[in-house]
């Protein structure tokens, strides 16, 4: 990216009515050195006395880029340069959201308090002047839409046998991967629309109950190459490109037994008394949960920045969900309450 802005900025046709774009160009060019040097560090986290010199340097190159702009905008131009103006202009709105969009994954085994947590988070990014679009779990939207009977009508062998279950799951991800698109597109424009009002927001978080990836777990081995094959691409790309947080949910049925529930958090069972209410999409066992849980974990294996949070020591629901809370404080730029010196960079 900072390439292709020293490379604009070397355009002669655009220096030629917009000079203070060297400046810039210099800039993004130090920022990108400095950036590779530190590419091949392996820890997720860096010293926090680092974090307000990379700050620093966004904060100036969005401030040069927009003054180009400005500056590009009152001179005198030709229809060739009106088309470089145009390039110009997105380019440094696509700049000011880098870093301003996060991409965040809720997942793990079921009844590990994905539906709460949730709820705590969009409230708590909302306080901070966020904006947070949520996307639900899409295997639990079809349960639902079919009347509670998706799970029933395949072969005697289960879903995990049967050939039309793995048509299934290639067009439950590429429908997953459709709606996951629109509400990203639907982030970028609100942020962009918002980014001159009188509180303009910080950033905009977007949250989806599992990401394209949990699906490995829920097929077999050929189905999911079926998917892979007709969307053509890669468990590791999905992974790496698509997200940028990952948190892990541990079931209850992980050191917290006696809180499993096939009973979900968005409403009670119709059979007990709530006739408004529909049947639960969770039918595991306990061993059925942990099992699962384990290969939720298994299938994130690799992603950048996992996080898992567990039941250990009999740890208490709220203190999981204040874990969760102190994880998206780092994620956003913030030192969490009562954490380490280090804090988590985009």
């Amino acid at each position: 990216f900072f390439c292709f802005v020293y490379q604009l900025a070397m355009w002669s046709p655009l220096r030629r009515f917009v000079p203070g774009l060297t400046a810039a160009a210099g800039i993004a060019a130090t920022a990108a050195f400095q950036g590779g040097a530190r590419q091949n560090r392996p820890q997720h986290f860096v010293r926090a006395e680092e974090v307000p010199k990379k700050q620093t340097v966004r904060r100036t190159v969005d401030a040069q880029l927009k003054r180009v702009v400005q500056a590009a905008a009152e001179t005198e131009r030709s229809g060739e340069d009106e088309e470089l103006l145009k390039k110009l202009e997105e380019l440094e709105s696509d700049f000011w959201q880098r870093g301003k969009i996060h991409r965040l994954v809720l997942t793990g085994g079921p009844c590990g308090g994905k539906s709460t947590v949730m709820s705590d988070l969009v409230q708590m990014l909302q306080e901070k002047n966020f904006l947070v679009f949520t996307m639900p779990e899409i295997a639990t939207e079809m349960f639902k839409w079919s009347g509670g009977k998706m799970w029933d009508d395949f072969t005697d062998t289960g879903p995990r046998g049967n050939e039309t279950w793995a048509e299934l799951q290639v067009e439950m991800t590429r429908l997953q991967i459709h709606i996951e698109d629109s509400i990203l597109m639907m982030a970028r424009q609100s942020l962009t629309s918002r980014r001159n009002s009188s509180t303009p927001p910080r950033g905009a978080v977007v949250i989806f109950d599992r990401g394209v990836v949990d699906n490995v777990a829920y097929c077999s081995e050929d189905a999911w190459s079926l998917v892979l094959e007709q969307l053509g691409t890669t468990t590791a790309r999905l992974r790496d490109r698509r997200y940028d947080q990952i948190i892990h949910l541990v079931t209850a049925a992980n050191g917290a037994e006696e809180f499993y529930t096939l009973v979900q958090a968005e409403g009670r069972k119709a059979s007990e008394g709530d006739s408004e209410s529909t049947e639960s999409a969770r039918t595991e066992t306990a061993e059925e949960a942990r099992a699962l849980d384990v290969r939720t974990q298994q299938v994130w294996e690799g992603a950048a920045h996992h996080f898992v949070v567990t039941n250990d020591n009999g740890k208490p629901f709220n203190q999981k969900r204040e874990e969760v809370k102190s994880i998206v404080t780092r994620m956003i730029g913030e030192k969490a309450e009562g954490s380490s010196s280090s804090i988590l960079l985009d």
